[in-house]
């Protein structure tokens, strides 16, 4: 029996099929499903205290923020039930998942109940029922979206437009059969087009009558006041999207980015790279260039962009993912070196920002002097004994990350072998690549050796005795790979605010000014430098 006095909650949400429908005129589903609740709740002589109302369809919980606020709200406040509409609106995601919801359910005594059953989690034969309920909800998503997938993949193939946001400069439209979609040009963006893809091959008078690269063409459109894709302004990005999109030369694609999964530190990890083998087919739609012009602009990005090999790919920033524009708030980019600076530039991409660029290298120094500055007053007795995320021994994370570098070279190595065996390298070839990952693995394992002296050295010290200051951050800071660095750095560093309102000219010099925010043992603080040194020019 339910208690009539006792605390309800209600959980609502939107699946694929309740989508579907309302397009169709079955109206708005939540409203139906919400009426239908108070409805039950009123037979059953029960309040509904609060309700939860989600509008995402994820795959997972933790893609659904209601979800978790309700979960939360259950380990709390226990309530006496959750009124749902059916199992399958709780959870359709993994094992691990629907393994959540029934321990937090069960465990905070909370019932779950639907039009069909109350479902009482302590009850052994009730937590049967609804597991299993949980596992057909699971495997009748994964049937529903294989259908989905191998339809759209079958659509496309037909040359129909099956992705769900048409690209700049058509619209997506329903066939007059009413299967499937296809592509309709809207004028005054397919003049967009024609006159990005012209600038790029030949150059306009706007770009001097020469060739543009994307850069150029990001800032023309926005000085001439073009709409972008999504509002906003006009990035390289989003120039390179089009030019490198065969719908615009009438070819339909699919599978060009294809999700990948991995598992990160217990995490679902989801990316989505680019895919060289995806489907490519004629569409039914008109195009707004010609294939040769098409064809002609692919061969232009060859000629121009820099194909490394791929051992030469990588991480090329050493504080990738830690400097920030003080402006803007958006990540840094690291420009690569020329011959007035070999070490490169740090700039701000995003259009319209006034944030100037520095030398790579003086950003790099004056942030390991600040960090040396900072290390001097602070002593290893106030900090943890043990290493930690907030602290972290430098040393055993650049020796992990050697060890790690390492093993990637042994397995380096070990393909070359096979590529040999296999007739798809040459004897020389395989000689020279051989050569080159033996050097570098036996540079690695030198530094795996002096790191491990060094941490013998460190163990024998008395704790207390030595200053912050005597930290090896730049000595092995300096011999650690741009990979290694930058793990080292966000060890270390929450973030770093890049600041610099001002272009060097002849006579003046301006200095950018950096803020940084390390990671301690207790709170959060921030380390203000010095304003860096004049850059030469």
């Amino acid at each position: 029996m339910l208690n009539p006095n006792g605390l309800y909650f209600a959980y609502l949400r939107k699946s694929r099929e309740d989508r579907e429908a309302e397009l169709q005129g079955a109206g708005e589903t939540l409203a139906r499903h919400e009426k239908a609740l108070n409805e039950l709740a009123r037979s059953l002589g029960i309040t509904i205290g609060k309700t939860y109302r989600e509008v995402v369809s994820g795959e997972t919980i933790a893609a659904r923020p209601q979800m978790i606020c309700m979960l939360n709200d259950v380990e709390t406040q226990r309530p006496d039930g959750v009124l749902v509409t059916e199992i399958p609106r709780l959870a359709r995601g993994d094992t691990r998942d629907q393994g959540l919801l029934m321990e937090t359910f069960k465990y905070c005594g909370t019932k779950i109940i639907t039009p069909a059953k109350i479902y009482d989690p302590t009850d052994e034969y009730d937590e049967e029922y609804a597991e299993f309920g949980l596992f057909m909800s699971r495997r009748e998503y994964n049937s529903i979206r294989r259908r989905l997938m191998n339809g759209k993949a079958a659509s496309a193939k037909e040359g129909k437009f099956a992705g769900s946001l048409a690209p700049y400069g058509y619209s997506k439209y329903k066939l007059p059969d009413g299967k499937g979609y296809s592509l309709q040009i809207i004028p005054h963006q397919a003049q967009v087009v024609r006159l990005i893809f012209e600038m790029y091959q030949n150059g306009t008078a706007e770009t001097g009558n020469k060739p543009a690269g994307a850069s150029l063409i990001a800032r023309t459109l926005n000085e001439l006041k073009i709409p972008a894709p999504r509002d906003g302004l006009w990035s390289p990005s989003s120039v390179q999207a089009i030019l490198s999109n065969c719908v615009y030369a009438g070819y339909i694609r699919w599978g060009h980015r294809k999700t990948v999964k991995i598992m990160k530190n217990g995490s679902l990890i989801r990316s989505h790279p680019i895919s060289r083998d995806c489907l490519t087919v004629p569409g039914l739609h008109q195009p707004i260039i010609s294939p040769g012009a098409w064809e002609k602009a692919q061969k232009q990005h060859k000629k121009r962009s820099r194909n490394l090999p791929l051992q030469e790919k990588g991480l090329k920033n050493p504080l990738a993912g830690i400097l920030y524009c003080s402006r803007c708030h958006k990540a840094m980019i690291r420009r690569s070196a020329d011959s007035k600076n070999p070490d490169g530039y740090f700039i701000c991409r995003t259009p319209g920002c006034q944030t100037c660029g520095s030398s790579a290298g003086l950003v790099e120094k004056c942030l390991l002097d600040a960090l040396s500055s900072w290390f001097q007053t602070i002593r290893i007795s106030d900090l943890p004994d043990e290493p930690s995320l907030d602290v972290p021994d430098i040393l055993t994370v650049s020796l992990t990350s050697r060890k790690a570098s390492a093993a990637r070279l042994k397995k380096q190595l070990d393909k070359t072998y096979t590529l040999l065996e296999t007739g798809i390298y040459s004897t020389d070839l395989y000689l020279e690549r051989s050569s080159a990952i033996r050097q570098q693995l036996d540079s690695e394992l030198a530094a795996i050796e002096s790191l491990k002296k060094k941490q013998t050295g460190r163990c024998s010290q008395k704790h207390g005795t030595k200053k912050a200051e005597d930290l090896p951050l730049l000595s092995v800071y300096s011999s650690l790979s741009v990979m290694d660095k930058n793990a080292l750095l966000k060890e270390l560093l929450l973030r770093v605010d890049y600041t610099k309102d001002f272009r060097a000219t002849k006579n003046c010099h301006p200095k950018f000014h950096l803020t940084i925010y390390p990671k301690t043992a207790g709170n959060e603080s921030d380390i203000q430098t010095a304003p860096a040194p004049p850059e030469r020019q």
